[in-house]
């Protein structure tokens, strides 16, 4: 179980199959001067558990960061200290959602929406399983600079361990909307174009919500 504790702490329990609460009063993480918020949790390859969450700053504009630490089945963190693995950048308000995917060596994928200039973009991150960021900061998965590229949401290839990503793309003026895709291979490499490949064109007509892939 994960969820923002308090608007300003993260909150990480694990419960048994019999319903038994097996880190007694939970972990509560905190910053003693930011807010940590959005936690999210998945358990990797080797049957441990990463956690999610982001530390933004006070006033404005916010920044934010991304950070991930990795806690055995007791509840112990493995990682001497938690891993930074983007920020601080500006993340759109309201737009705070971030993807976890496992990955197949230990890691994880990550992907999320950040302010790049006057639009948004989404970006994908491979993390190994030490922690390390490997794709330098994370993947444009698009190189439309032009446009808004928002909430990505990942996938992986079972057969090649590849990750695809699934978009909400506007035009500058968000006027225009449609949905945008993206693989990348274990490089961060683009096998789709530098834009990706059109789901849906954009159009003046609807907005597409609530996208899984």
């Amino acid at each position: 179980v994960t969820c923002t504790h308090n608007d300003n702490m993260v909150f990480f329990q694990r419960i048994s199959s019999d319903g038994e609460l097996l880190w007694g009063d939970g972990i509560i993480l905190e910053d003693d001067t930011r807010s940590l918020i959005s936690p999210q949790s998945i358990i990797n390859t080797d049957d441990d558990i990463i956690f999610q969450w982001l530390r933004q700053s006070s006033g404005w504009p916010i920044y934010s960061e991304i950070f991930i630490q990795k806690f055995d089945l007791s509840g112990v963190p493995i990682w001497t200290n938690p891993s930074l693995i983007v920020g601080p950048v500006s993340f759109p308000m309201g737009n705070w959602s971030q993807q976890l995917l496992a990955a197949p060596d230990g890691g994880c994928f990550i992907a999320w929406t950040e302010l790049s200039g006057n639009v948004q973009n989404a970006i994908a991150e491979t993390v190994s399983n030490e922690g390390v960021s490997l794709w330098d900061g994370g993947i444009d998965l698009s190189t439309n600079f032009s446009n808004f590229r928002m909430s990505p949401m990942l996938s992986v290839s079972e057969e090649t361990q590849e990750l695809m990503a699934l978009w909400r793309e506007s035009n500058g003026s968000q006027s225009q909307r449609g949905i945008s895709a993206q693989r990348l291979d274990n490089s961060g490499n683009r096998l789709w174009g530098d834009d990706g490949i059109t789901v849906v064109d954009m159009n003046p007509d609807y907005d597409y919500l609530d996208l899984s892939v």
